[in-house]
């Protein structure tokens, strides 16, 4: 009985997460609370969606538009963010712990709370967003970001 639980959980999470994926590329934005560890969203446009407490560890969002969206307390763990869109983003209280930031936009963004340490943010750009600390913007800035 306990083997057809290990193969049948992971089949169902990875199932309700490939409709969702479905979901988002027919124009859903309403996705809070939603799992989508390690999916690819990269290079679609979900500019103004509502990721409100979701966790999005691994995802590829790679050239991904992600502008005006909800992204309040998203896990953004190991993410993959190159070149992605987060011009006036809510992202307060978001986790991009380990996330490759390197040339994505932050411009008007709220990052209040927002935690980046080990991100890679080569180029990264963080002017006019609002919400860092000064320690922060001297340890981004220390990393090759653009800051202020």
């Amino acid at each position: 009985m306990k083997w057809i639980l290990f193969f049948v959980i992971p089949l169902f999470i990875v199932g309700c997460r490939g409709q969702v994926v479905e979901e988002i590329k027919g124009g859903k934005r309403h996705l809070q609370h939603v799992n989508l560890v390690g999916a690819d969203l990269s290079g679609m446009d979900l500019k103004n969606a509502d990721f409100t407490n979701s966790n999005l560890k691994n995802c590829n969002l790679e050239k991904t538009n992600l502008k005006g969206s909800k992204l309040a307390s998203v896990n953004f763990q190991g993410a993959y963010l190159e070149c992605t869109n987060l011009e006036d983003t809510d992202c307060r209280g978001a986790d991009f712990l380990h996330a490759h930031l390197e040339r994505a936009q932050f411009k008007d963004a709220d990052l209040t709370h927002a935690r980046f340490h080990g991100a890679e943010v080569k180029k990264t750009d963080f002017r006019g967003s609002r919400g860092l600390t000064e320690e922060m913007k001297q340890h981004l800035e220390g990393k090759g970001a653009l800051v202020n």
